[in-house]
């Protein structure tokens, strides 16, 4: 009997499924196309929740259709990899549903919060400790955004996570967040592979909400 992987892939535009059989060869690629929303001038926003929804959507789609290829027979997937958008933020409550639409990594809405953080933290610290400088792409101006201008949002957060960990939690109902999101949120030192508790604790932003952080 045929083996089976299959690629999840949170794009900017679509959710993207790519299924592979034992022996390397792509036997399907399907994709549903999803909105992505700019209210004002350098906003970039989408809903996680539809993100889902295409997920099952094509799983249910391409299930069926491996199926009948097997003759009736369901198919022997063995592993799902979900990649995606690095770093959008998805925010969560404690009942596991997104409080907002995600803030994507191309939201440029963030020029205070990064002002103010390239005069807080000595850029070359930061780039010791993350590899990078503070700049629009970083989690933590995304997060002073929010709790500076959405506060009834931000008393509701109880998860960070981004494009593609959601999807994982949504199939393993685990929290996790990859290590390439990590290195990009500015709160993540890549020498230690730990967070910085400093930020945490200089931007009043707890730590609790930020899932284990595996390897891709």
């Amino acid at each position: 009997m045929t083996s089976y992987v299959l690629g999840i892939d949170v794009g900017t535009t679509a959710i993207k499924l790519l299924v592979l059989a034992a022996d390397h060869t792509v036997v399907k690629e399907i994709s549903t196309e999803h909105a992505l929303y700019s209210e004002y001038p350098g906003w970039a926003e989408e809903e996680a929740d539809v993100w889902w929804e295409h997920t099952r959507t094509l799983l249910r789609r391409t299930l069926s259709r491996l199926t009948v290829r097997n003759g009736g027979r369901p198919p022997d997937i063995k592993a799902i990899g979900v990649s995606g958008m690095v770093p959008a933020i998805v925010l969560v409550d404690e009942s596991g549903v997104p409080v907002r639409r995600s803030i994507q990594q191309n939201d440029a809405r963030c020029v205070e919060q990064i002002a103010r953080l390239q005069q807080d933290i000595p850029q070359n610290v930061l780039f010791a400790q993350t590899g990078g400088y503070t700049n629009q792409q970083h989690v933590l101006p995304r997060l002073l955004w929010v709790k500076s201008h959405e506060p009834q949002v931000w008393a509701q957060v109880r998860h960070v996570c981004g494009s593609y960990d959601w999807i994982v939690h949504c199939l393993t109902g685990e929290w996790s967040l990859e290590e390439n999101w990590a290195v990009e949120s500015g709160l993540f030192d890549i020498h230690t592979h730990q967070w910085i508790s400093k930020y945490f604790h200089d931007y009043d932003i707890p730590t609790e909400w930020f899932p284990p952080v595996h390897a891709p």
